[in-house]
């Protein structure tokens, strides 16, 4: 359990006819049991369909998970694109629930009388009862380079303060697989610890759509205008707020929200986890690096002239300060603070794309910078092996009683020698005279 996974082929078909319902069909994906408890797949309605830009939207009626080929348009229709297997255990090893997410593509022929297809499978584990490993840790104490950056919203109940985490922390969104860099709700990557990202996507917009978005004149949340496959029907995204926030669910957006857009997250304070380690309970682990929200941009300006629109908010801009902390040898690595801010562009119809799609990049960066710290005094390496070596008595050559000794200068003064010889004399004679008394007494 647990070991999530994605993997992706590319089938390739030599006889479209004969191999659209055998090989390119979701059908036998499905006609199984998991388990010990043998729970059957069951398939997540509506099943979703991919145009040959892949963008999504619901499957019309009478699209089903099974592959068929039509010969008058010499097309696979419904041929398995992408799927993704849900299952919910109880930690051991006993499956309660199997669900499985179905996009499905019409596949045309080629001259050939074949054809090719990219297909992803994804398989995503749940524990019931509780989140269990659904939000694992990023270190112990100190984040780990690479881990995903512990994140999530304040929430309240009467005087007591807790943190409800994102599952895989702080969310950029990306492209969806093979859809030509199209945006997609729920193509998100983690922002990593310590690692600079930079993560794309396009929205595809006509002249006209972009000037009603730019003016304000849209009425759909970007996510209705993504799913909406037929652009002469769908509506223009609207500009509040602005859509990279859009596609988070308005993380760290504190401005207006236009009544259409659903945003679950919008206008509540967004916690960093100091520590890779920070709990949901302990509102402490969160508190030092809260995000400042970002507000309502100012409005955006039409240029009919140049068919542009000035100052779009096309991204996020993430910045954190790391610090190191604990003992020199096991040091910690936390994030100190975080802040967020706005990436503006002018977005400029082509003109020789007038009354075409045409693709507009949004865009997501994280900068990590280390905090500047005290330089820490450390003893060199080949100094760390020296004994040191204490003593009541007073230091001597260790020449000191060796009797032929080489100077590099004639003027070297020998009555130094004796001085260390003498006593050392009268103390052996002292220590004979007792042991001969002692005999004698």
């Amino acid at each position: 359990p647990d070991a999530n996974s994605y993997a992706s082929c590319r089938r390739t078909s030599t006889d479209l006819a004969v191999e659209c319902e055998s090989a390119l069909s979701a059908a036998r994906f499905l006609n199984l049991t998991i388990g010990t408890n043998r729970e059957p797949v069951a398939v997540v309605e509506p099943v979703l369909l991919a145009d040959a830009f892949g963008r999504l939207a619901p499957a019309p009626d009478g699209v089903s998970a099974t592959a068929r080929f039509d010969s008058a348009t010499g097309t696979c229709m419904s041929a398995l694109h992408s799927l993704h297997y849900v299952l919910t255990h109880n930690g051991q090893g006993s499956v309660s629930l199997a669900q499985a997410h179905l996009v499905v593509t019409n596949l045309p022929m080629h001259a050939s009388g074949g054809s090719s297809l990219k297909q992803r499978y994804k398989v995503t584990f749940y524990k019931s009862g509780g989140e269990g490993s659904s939000r694992p840790r990023s270190g112990n104490p100190g984040y780990l380079v690479g881990a995903p950056l512990l994140a999530g919203v304040r929430v309240h109940s009467g005087e007591e303060h807790a943190v409800a985490r994102l599952v895989n922390g702080l969310p950029l969104v990306g492209p969806v697989p093979d859809a030509l860099g199209a945006c997609g709700a729920r193509s998100h990557v983690p922002v990593r610890f310590h690692v600079n990202q930079l993560s794309t996507c396009s929205v595809h917009l006509t002249a006209s759509e972009l000037e009603d978005f730019c003016l304000g004149r849209g009425t759909a949340s970007l996510q209705a205008f993504l799913r909406e496959n037929n652009s002469s029907l769908r509506s223009s995204p609207v500009h509040h707020p602005p859509l990279p926030l859009q596609l988070i669910d308005g993380l760290a957006y504190g401005g207006i929200v236009n009544p259409r857009v659903s945003m679950e997250f919008a206008n509540q304070a967004l916690l960093i986890g100091s520590w890779g380690n920070a709990e949901a309970e302990h509102a402490e682990d969160w508190q030092d690096s809260e995000m400042a929200l970002l507000p309502t941009p100012p409005d955006m300006a039409w240029n009919a002239d140049t068919q542009t629109c000035e100052g779009v908010v096309v991204g996020v801009g993430f910045e954190f300060l790391s610090a190191s902390a604990g003992q020199l040898m096991d040091l910690q690595q936390k994030v100190e603070q975080a802040r967020a801010s706005y990436i503006k562009e002018d977005w400029q119809v082509r003109p020789e794309l007038v009354g075409q799609i045409q693709r507009f990049h949004l865009k997501f960066t994280t900068r990590f910078v280390p905090m500047a710290q005290p330089t820490i005094e450390t003893i060199p390496l080949d100094r760390r092996t020296e004994k040191l070596s204490y003593t009541l008595f007073p230091r001597f050559p260790e020449d000191v009683l060796y009797v032929f000794h080489i100077h590099n200068t004639p003027r070297r003064a020998y009555w130094q020698h004796f001085v260390f010889l003498a006593p050392t004399t009268a103390l052996l004679f002292l220590i004979w005279a007792w042991y001969v008394g002692f005999r004698l007494w």
